[in-house]
């Protein structure tokens, strides 16, 4: 089987990325059902998931934080019954790996942005038929998904020359 590495940021507005022999495969806006989420794990069948480590964020309610913990934990618990192997990684260590070479001006989500549109020029970061601007947790989760496959196979990641 191919290596077959997963991105997930596990926001509300959060997404799952599917890595294959250098490309993203698949990306999928993430589901408000855990089980539709479980149902792309044993469909993608990922040999290895990278997650973004879950953080408080400033200003942010504790309702809302409640829920994202909630949603996190139900993440790990599904990752784990399906005996997929799984490594957290901080927000931090996967952006100073994925963000190299962009402006250090820039804001984060723009030098995610940046980062994503020079690695995967021909993919499709827009949510929706109806969104206008591209997904955060798109962009995030196929950066994620290509530091985790950097990190696992030693190897550079090219751009994804193909729809």
């Amino acid at each position: 089987m191919m290596d077959r590495v997963l991105g997930i940021d596990p926001g509300a507005k959060g997404a799952l990325a599917l890595m294959t022999d250098r490309k993203i495969e698949r990306m999928e806006v993430m589901p408000e059902d855990i089980h539709l989420t479980i149902d792309l794990l044993v469909d993608w069948r990922p040999s290895i998931i990278y997650l973004e480590k879950a953080q408080a964020m400033p200003n942010q309610g504790v309702s809302s934080m409640f829920k994202y913990g909630r949603h996190y934990g139900e993440l790990v618990g599904a990752i784990s019954t399906l005996k997929i192997p799984l490594v957290e990684v901080s927000p931090r260590t996967w952006t100073k790996v994925m963000h190299s070479g962009t402006d250090s001006k820039l804001p984060a989500k723009g030098r995610s942005l940046k980062a994503a549109l020079s690695l995967y020029p021909y993919m499709n970061f827009i949510a929706t038929k109806r969104s206008r601007t591209p997904h955060d947790g798109l962009i995030d989760a196929a950066l994620i998904a290509g530091y985790g496959y950097k990190k696992e196979y030693n190897t550079s990641i090219t751009p994804n020359r193909s729809k």
